[in-house]
Protein backbone atom coordinates (compact mmCIF):
# COMPACT_ATOMS: atom_id res chain seq x y z
CA UNK A 1 0.00 0.00 0.00
CA UNK A 2 3.03 2.13 0.71
CA UNK A 3 4.07 1.36 -2.74
CA UNK A 4 0.61 3.13 -4.36
CA UNK A 5 0.89 6.42 -2.25
CA UNK A 6 4.85 6.86 -3.02
CA UNK A 7 3.97 6.25 -6.53
CA UNK A 8 0.94 9.32 -6.08
CA UNK A 9 3.19 11.65 -4.80
CA UNK A 10 6.03 11.52 -7.66
CA UNK A 11 2.84 12.02 -10.08
CA UNK A 12 1.87 14.96 -8.81
CA UNK A 13 4.95 16.46 -8.37
CA UNK A 14 5.60 16.59 -12.25
CA UNK A 15 1.97 17.84 -12.24
CA UNK A 16 3.28 20.47 -10.57
CA UNK A 17 6.19 20.77 -13.05
CA UNK A 18 4.53 20.27 -15.86
CA UNK A 19 1.74 23.46 -14.63
CA UNK A 20 4.80 25.69 -14.03
CA UNK A 21 6.03 25.10 -17.56
CA UNK A 22 2.42 25.84 -19.26
CA UNK A 23 2.24 29.09 -17.30
CA UNK A 24 6.08 30.04 -18.32
CA UNK A 25 5.19 29.63 -21.79
CA UNK A 26 1.64 31.19 -21.40
CA UNK A 27 2.13 34.74 -19.24
CA UNK A 28 4.64 36.03 -21.75
CA UNK A 29 1.72 35.63 -24.14
CA UNK A 30 -1.26 37.11 -21.69
CA UNK A 31 0.90 39.73 -21.17
CA UNK A 32 1.91 40.99 -25.26
CA UNK A 33 -1.97 40.72 -25.45
CA UNK A 34 -2.84 42.76 -22.43
CA UNK A 35 -0.42 45.57 -23.29
CA UNK A 36 -1.12 45.31 -26.82
CA UNK A 37 -4.98 45.96 -26.15
CA UNK A 38 -4.27 48.64 -23.86
CA UNK A 39 -1.87 50.32 -26.60
CA UNK A 40 -5.21 49.95 -29.17
CA UNK A 41 -7.24 51.52 -26.68
CA UNK A 42 -4.77 54.24 -26.17
CA UNK A 43 -4.70 54.74 -30.47
CA UNK A 44 -8.72 54.40 -30.21
CA UNK A 45 -8.59 57.44 -27.77
CA UNK A 46 -6.29 59.41 -29.90
CA UNK A 47 -8.53 59.28 -32.73
CA UNK A 48 -11.40 60.13 -31.09
CA UNK A 49 -10.15 63.21 -29.87
CA UNK A 50 -8.73 63.99 -33.54
CA UNK A 51 -12.24 63.54 -34.79
CA UNK A 52 -13.50 65.69 -31.81
CA UNK A 53 -10.62 68.88 -32.62
CA UNK A 54 -11.23 68.78 -36.55
CA UNK A 55 -15.44 68.99 -36.17
CA UNK A 56 -14.69 71.76 -33.68
CA UNK A 57 -12.29 73.77 -36.08
CA UNK A 58 -14.71 72.80 -39.20
CA UNK A 59 -17.66 74.17 -37.43
CA UNK A 60 -15.86 77.10 -36.70
CA UNK A 61 -14.32 77.52 -39.96
CA UNK A 62 -17.66 76.74 -41.75
CA UNK A 63 -19.47 79.50 -39.55
CA UNK A 64 -16.65 82.17 -39.63
CA UNK A 65 -13.94 81.60 -42.35
CA UNK A 66 -16.18 83.20 -45.49
CA UNK A 67 -17.06 86.52 -43.58
CA UNK A 68 -13.60 86.97 -42.68
CA UNK A 69 -11.64 86.66 -46.24
CA UNK A 70 -12.69 90.09 -46.92
CA UNK A 71 -10.70 91.81 -44.65
CA UNK A 72 -7.34 90.42 -44.26
CA UNK A 73 -6.83 91.11 -40.31
CA UNK A 74 -9.96 89.66 -39.89
CA UNK A 75 -9.49 86.50 -41.95
CA UNK A 76 -5.81 86.05 -39.80
CA UNK A 77 -7.50 86.80 -36.25
CA UNK A 78 -10.11 83.62 -37.55
CA UNK A 79 -7.30 81.58 -38.55
CA UNK A 80 -5.77 82.21 -35.49
CA UNK A 81 -8.75 81.49 -33.58
CA UNK A 82 -9.58 78.31 -35.27
CA UNK A 83 -5.53 77.19 -34.85
CA UNK A 84 -6.20 77.71 -30.89
CA UNK A 85 -9.31 76.50 -30.45
CA UNK A 86 -7.89 72.92 -32.16
CA UNK A 87 -4.75 73.09 -29.83
CA UNK A 88 -7.12 73.23 -27.24
CA UNK A 89 -9.21 70.28 -27.97
CA UNK A 90 -5.76 68.09 -28.58
CA UNK A 91 -5.25 68.46 -24.54
CA UNK A 92 -7.17 65.28 -24.54
CA UNK A 93 -4.74 63.55 -26.07
CA UNK A 94 -2.84 60.55 -24.72
CA UNK A 95 1.11 60.85 -24.20
CA UNK A 96 1.84 58.47 -26.20
CA UNK A 97 0.44 60.79 -29.21
CA UNK A 98 1.80 63.90 -30.77
CA UNK A 99 0.09 66.11 -33.79
CA UNK A 100 1.65 66.57 -36.93
CA UNK A 101 -0.50 68.47 -39.30
CA UNK A 102 -3.33 70.85 -39.03
CA UNK A 103 -5.52 71.74 -42.94
CA UNK A 104 -8.03 73.95 -43.57
CA UNK A 105 -9.33 73.59 -47.04
CA UNK A 106 -11.59 73.68 -49.64
CA UNK A 107 -13.53 70.71 -49.67
CA UNK A 108 -14.58 68.74 -53.37
CA UNK A 109 -17.63 66.28 -53.20
CA UNK A 110 -15.42 63.61 -51.96
CA UNK A 111 -14.42 65.66 -48.84
CA UNK A 112 -10.68 66.05 -50.23
CA UNK A 113 -8.76 69.07 -50.63
CA UNK A 114 -9.50 70.65 -54.24
CA UNK A 115 -5.78 71.32 -54.71
CA UNK A 116 -5.02 67.56 -54.77
CA UNK A 117 -3.62 65.10 -51.96
CA UNK A 118 -1.14 67.56 -50.87
CA UNK A 119 -3.58 70.44 -50.20
CA UNK A 120 -1.17 72.48 -52.84
CA UNK A 121 -4.21 75.29 -53.39
CA UNK A 122 -7.41 76.74 -51.51
CA UNK A 123 -5.81 75.28 -48.59
CA UNK A 124 -4.13 76.65 -45.01
CA UNK A 125 -1.40 74.49 -43.08
CA UNK A 126 -0.13 74.45 -39.89
CA UNK A 127 2.76 72.07 -38.88
CA UNK A 128 3.41 70.59 -35.19
CA UNK A 129 6.19 72.58 -33.59
CA UNK A 130 7.90 70.25 -30.87
CA UNK A 131 9.55 72.81 -29.09
CA UNK A 132 6.47 75.14 -28.05
CA UNK A 133 3.67 72.02 -28.34
CA UNK A 134 1.61 74.41 -31.01
CA UNK A 135 1.08 74.26 -34.22
CA UNK A 136 3.92 76.12 -35.81
CA UNK A 137 3.68 79.11 -38.93
CA UNK A 138 0.94 78.83 -41.13
CA UNK A 139 1.38 78.38 -45.24
CA UNK A 140 -0.97 78.65 -47.95
CA UNK A 141 -4.12 80.41 -48.93
CA UNK A 142 -7.28 80.59 -49.95
CA UNK A 143 -8.02 83.64 -50.79
CA UNK A 144 -12.17 83.26 -52.46
CA UNK A 145 -14.26 80.91 -51.21
CA UNK A 146 -17.90 80.63 -52.48
CA UNK A 147 -20.41 81.37 -49.81
CA UNK A 148 -22.68 83.43 -51.93
CA UNK A 149 -25.36 82.37 -54.87
CA UNK A 150 -26.26 78.49 -55.83
CA UNK A 151 -22.85 77.50 -55.16
CA UNK A 152 -21.53 77.13 -51.78
CA UNK A 153 -17.83 75.89 -50.90
CA UNK A 154 -17.39 73.15 -48.16
CA UNK A 155 -14.88 73.57 -45.90
CA UNK A 156 -12.41 70.61 -44.32
CA UNK A 157 -10.07 70.67 -41.03
CA UNK A 158 -7.77 67.26 -41.30
CA UNK A 159 -5.53 66.71 -38.28
CA UNK A 160 -2.83 64.31 -38.53
CA UNK A 161 -1.09 62.86 -35.13
CA UNK A 162 1.71 60.02 -35.10
CA UNK A 163 0.62 57.59 -32.30
CA UNK A 164 3.51 55.38 -30.39
CA UNK A 165 2.89 51.95 -29.68
CA UNK A 166 5.15 50.51 -26.40
CA UNK A 167 5.40 47.15 -28.73
CA UNK A 168 7.89 44.76 -30.05
CA UNK A 169 5.58 44.05 -32.86
CA UNK A 170 4.41 47.80 -33.31
CA UNK A 171 6.16 50.74 -34.18
CA UNK A 172 3.36 53.17 -33.99
CA UNK A 173 0.38 54.15 -35.68
CA UNK A 174 -0.07 57.26 -38.41
CA UNK A 175 -3.78 58.80 -37.58
CA UNK A 176 -5.63 60.95 -39.71
CA UNK A 177 -8.69 62.31 -39.12
CA UNK A 178 -11.32 65.16 -41.19
CA UNK A 179 -14.23 67.03 -40.56
CA UNK A 180 -16.05 68.59 -43.83
CA UNK A 181 -18.76 70.97 -43.59
CA UNK A 182 -20.10 73.45 -45.99
CA UNK A 183 -19.77 76.86 -44.81
CA UNK A 184 -22.37 79.37 -43.80
CA UNK A 185 -23.57 81.47 -46.61
CA UNK A 186 -22.77 84.92 -46.53
CA UNK A 187 -25.96 87.33 -46.56
CA UNK A 188 -27.54 88.57 -50.07
CA UNK A 189 -26.49 92.03 -48.84
CA UNK A 190 -22.60 90.86 -48.24
CA UNK A 191 -22.25 89.52 -51.70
Amino acid sequence: MMRGVHHLSCRGRDDRGAALIELALVVPVMLVLAFGLIGLGLAYKSSSVLVSSSRSGARLAAAAYAPAVADNAQRAAMLENLRVSVERNLDGLPGQAEPRTLWVFRADSSGEPTGGPGCTSDCIRWTWDEATGTFGSQTGTWPAPRACGAVIDSVGVRLTARHQIDSPVFDGLDIERSTVMRLEPISDQAC
